[in-house]
């Protein structure tokens, strides 16, 4: 009996390991460039427990992100208005737009269901009108892997920062900062830039009313206007919250493990 109840906890305790369960990472929510409209975001994944403890964490797969349109209503809760039909594969929570005049959402992603946050990543256009989905970095050699985008006020720039991975350290170098032009599919112009990192110290972020782009980067500021950049010392707060440039951060909201119908926005 004793030998039966040992094999039974070693079965159950082997579970976790053998079958996959469903996960999702927390959510994120996303301000439209009118602030009055967001766009709540969601990677579901599915996962179990590794055979290789060395390995510090579970195995997963079959990525894909839930996106929900929200109206944001006068006590500042949010009105479901569209549930998007499930993108087969992970986006970047900041690397996430959704312009509400044009229709558009542009986000970075991975390729197909690999894991999550790794290299093999592109940028896409997605229209809301006709649910086509445009890699807009395909076919060009100059942008290697991509690691921000900013999407202007009126969705036809789109800002992609990308670095070249250093096979003998595995850090990424030649950091360039590219313009694309998007009914053209084309590159504006393109400006090397020292240095980019995924933190708070490193944004981009278009202006509201004109085709201008700023870049944080550490301790500069960086200020594109056409084809001509300008480099400056950044003091103030950063991009997102700063009310002249498009999606800013309009209200807070401490990302939780909810549903959209439970969020509720403070100013």
């Amino acid at each position: 009996m004793k030998l039966f109840s040992a094999i039974v906890i070693i079965f159950l305790s082997s579970c976790s390991s053998i079958f996959w369960r469903d996960a999702k990472l927390f959510p994120l929510i996303s301000f439209s460039e009118t602030g009055k409209k967001i766009a709540y975001m969601r990677v579901h994944y599915q996962e179990k427990d590794s055979w290789n403890p060395l390995n510090g964490t579970t195995d997963k797969k079959k990525f894909t992100t839930q996106i929900i349109l929200g109206e944001i209503e006068n006590d500042l809760s949010v009105k479901k208005i569209a549930d998007l039909e499930r993108f087969p594969f992970w986006i970047l929570p900041n690397a996430f737009f959704y312009n509400e005049s044009t229709q558009t959402l542009a986000f970075m992603h991975g390729l197909g269901e690999n894991e999550y946050g790794t290299p093999s990543k592109t940028v896409s256009i997605h229209s809301l009108a006709n649910k086509k989905t445009t890699d807009i970095i395909k076919g060009k050699p100059e942008i290697k892997t991509p690691l921000g985008i900013a999407l202007s006020a009126n969705a036809s720039l789109i800002a992609v920062v990308s670095g070249e991975m250093n096979a003998s350290t595995g850090f990424y170098q030649n950091f360039q900062l590219h313009i694309l032009d998007i009914a053209i599919d084309k590159i504006q112009s393109s400006f090397p830039i020292p240095d980019w990192q995924d933190s708070p110290e490193f944004e981009l972020a278009w202006l509201k009313g004109e085709p201008v782009l700023s870049a944080h980067v550490n301790k500069k500021l960086f200020t594109v206007k056409g084809n001509s950049i300008m480099e400056s010392k950044f003091s103030g707060v950063n991009l997102i919250d700063n009310s002249k440039y498009a999606y800013w951060r309009a209200f807070k909201w401490e990302s939780a493990d909810v549903e959209i119908g439970s969020v509720k926005l403070g100013k």
